[in-house]
């Protein structure tokens, strides 16, 4: 008889479940940089197009694309998100849960990411 290995359910945030220092914060660059290639493939740019656009070299499109994140922070990831005509919304609330640490959410509307397909998302990789 074979034994199915165990499963760990997801916090939800993948750095956080690999053990990643800052993981809020990995996950809320991603999920820009998600948003900039989302926006780039529903306009149908290319990465030259985009860079001119966002005023980088191409390059930097294409590590933003790539889920290469370590040389951006999010405020710059912010500031290219507004440069594609896109409202960023901060709030601070009350963490409803205080058996654990409070963390910091980036949302979009549901259904405001493009993508090639089901399951596209999750060929973006991440550092």
């Amino acid at each position: 008889m074979t034994r199915k290995p165990a499963s760990i359910p997801s916090s939800g945030n993948p750095f956080a479940d690999l053990g990643m220092t800052d993981p809020d914060l990995r996950l809320a660059k991603a999920k820009l940089a998600q948003k900039i290639t989302a926006i780039m493939r529903e306009q149908g740019l290319t990465q030259v197009q985009l860079a001119e656009i966002l005023g980088v070299d191409q390059p930097q499109v294409s590590r933003i694309t790539r889920g290469r994140l370590s040389d951006f922070s999010i405020d710059k990831l912010m500031e290219l998100v507004k440069r594609l005509n896109q409202d960023i919304e901060i709030s601070v609330r009350q963490n409803p849960e205080p058996s654990r640490p409070a963390r910091m959410v980036v949302t979009y509307p549901e259904g405001s990411i493009a993508a090639d397909g089901p399951g596209s998302a999750e060929r973006v990789r991440f550092d």
